[in-house]
């Protein structure tokens, strides 16, 4: 187990460090010892985020206690925001290790009324579209207020994100001084395992974090590639490491405008953590 404060350095970590699973590689899990708060805020987290994503612009983290799976994404791209915030996102969790969808919270949900407009993005000076689209994207978080459950034991369907849902649940996300999009969740063991606290034989049990980004529907006669993909579909390939998974429909593209229209996939592969307090 790697303590949460010394994260960082994981990105450091070579092939050798890693546990191969399969066809999976998984990173060493992280300990938090203090209860990570769900803010929409990264204070509590190690800087900068240990796993990036170049194809989609995301940072990402997780770590656990004995109660709680904690993870958090980050992305300072207005259109990997934009595309969070108007296509939506699903956080898919695999207790196996693998790419299946046993439990899914999805936040935000997709809103194509979210009053981001993207199609004159490329046509505008360069400071012209931070200041245009970066207005619309603090304005949708603010309208972000859903979430919804999926495979959690008495805890499915859709809540209000600004409170813990009643199976302990809790989201947040909300833009940062660094102009910065931070996500941020919290998953009592409860419901992935059936028991409210973890204990040493839980211990380098290989788990797995999948971001799904559906893809923002194109205007006609927009190029997208994979636009619509599906939640099944999400397992996709798979990049080095659990430290940047691959993503789907993010390749280069003459159209900058394509990986906002498709759908794309990160994946973390990384063992639980367990420190003993005794």
């Amino acid at each position: 187990m790697i303590p949460l404060s010394v994260a960082l350095l994981l990105g450091a970590v070579g092939c050798k460090a890693l546990k191969q699973v399969g066809k999976h590689s998984f990173v060493p899990g992280v300990w938090a010892p203090q209860p990570i708060v769900i803010d929409g805020a990264n204070e509590d987290w190690a800087s900068p985020y240990p796993n990036f994503d170049s194809k989609t612009h995301l940072a990402y983290a997780t770590a656990n206690d004995a109660q709680y799976l904690y993870i958090t994404m980050m992305t300072g791209d207005e259109l990997a925001q934009a595309k969070v915030l108007q296509g939506g996102m699903h956080v898919i969790i695999d207790t196996s290790g693998g790419k299946n969808a046993p439990f899914t919270v999805q936040y935000p949900m997709e809103n194509d009324n979210s009053g981001i407009d993207v199609t004159s993005y490329l046509s505008l000076p360069s400071p012209m579209r931070k200041t245009q689209l970066v207005q619309q994207i603090v304005d949708a978080i603010d309208k972000a207020n859903q979430v919804t459950a999926v495979g959690f034991a008495g805890c499915e369907g859709g809540y209000m994100a600004q409170k813990t849902m009643p199976c302990g649940i809790q989201v947040s996300m909300k833009w940062s001084s660094y102009k910065e999009l931070i996500w941020e969740a919290k998953i009592p063991f409860q419901l992935l395992y059936g028991t409210p606290m973890i204990n040493a034989s839980f211990a380098r049990k290989p788990i797995s974090v999948c971001y799904y980004l559906k893809g923002v529907k194109a205007p006609k006669g927009a190029a997208a590639t994979n636009n619509t993909g599906s939640l099944s579909n999400a397992a996709g390939n798979v990049g080095m490491g659990g430290q940047s998974g691959l993503t789907a429909g993010m390749q280069p593209s003459s159209n900058p405008l394509d990986g906002y229209y498709s759908a794309s996939r990160t994946y973390k592969f990384f063992e639980l953590a367990y420190m003993d307090k005794k």
